[in-house]
C-alpha cells in the first residue's frame, strides 16, 4: 500500500520523527510515560490508513503533563542536554580506550582491540533500554483523529 503523499527528501528529512500519535495514554502513569507512534510525514497525523511509512511505537515523557487521549497528535523531541551527551560518550570513550593501549602497551593489535571494544561498549549502550532517555512530548497537536 503506498502513502498517498509525496515529498521530495528534504521535506521528508525536516519532519522525520518529530511527530507522533498517542497510542497509549496510560502506559506507564508511575513515570508518566506514554506509548507513541512515530510518523515519517507531518499529513500522516490526519491519515487514518495503516501504512508501511508509520514509525516504529516508543515509550515517551509527558513532562509538561498534557491532558493526552489515544489518536491524539503530538510533538516528541529529544532534550538537547541529553543528545549532548550521547555524543560526548559516544566520541571520548573510543578516542580515550585507543589512547589507553597506546599509552600502555604501544601495541597496533591493542590499540585497536581497545578501539573495538570503546565502539561495542557505546552501541551497547545506545541500545541498552535503561540506559537512554525518553524522548519527551513537547506540544499537541490539533484534534483527536
Amino acid at each position: 500500500m503506498h502513502c498517498p503523499h509525496a515529498f521530495n527528501k528534504t521535506e521528508q528529512e525536516a519532519v522525520m520523527h518529530k511527530q507522533g500519535i498517542v497510542i497509549d495514554a496510560k502506559y506507564n502513569t508511575e513515570k508518566n510515560l506514554v506509548l507513541a507512534q512515530l510518523l515519517t510525514f507531518a499529513e500522516c497525523v490526519n491519515c487514518n490508513k495503516p501504512c508501511r511509512r508509520r514509525g516504529k511505537t516508543v515509550p515517551v515523557k509527558n513532562p509538561k503533563n498534557f491532558e493526552l487521549k489515544e489518536n491524539q497528535g503530538v510533538i516528541i523531541a529529544t532534550p538537547k542536554h541529553h543528545e549532548y551527551k550521547l555524543a560526548i560518550f559516544s566520541l571520548l570513550l573510543p578516542v580515550l580506550l585507543c589512547f589507553g593501549g597506546w599509552y600502555f602497551t604501544n601495541n597496533p593489535v591493542v590499540i585497536g582491540i581497545c578501539l573495538a571494544t570503546g565502539l561495542a561498549v557505546v552501541f551497547a549502550a545506545s541500545r541498552a533500554k535503561k540506559l537512554i532517555s525518553y524522548p519527551e512530548i513537547t506540544d499537541v497537536l490539533g484534534q483527536e483523529r
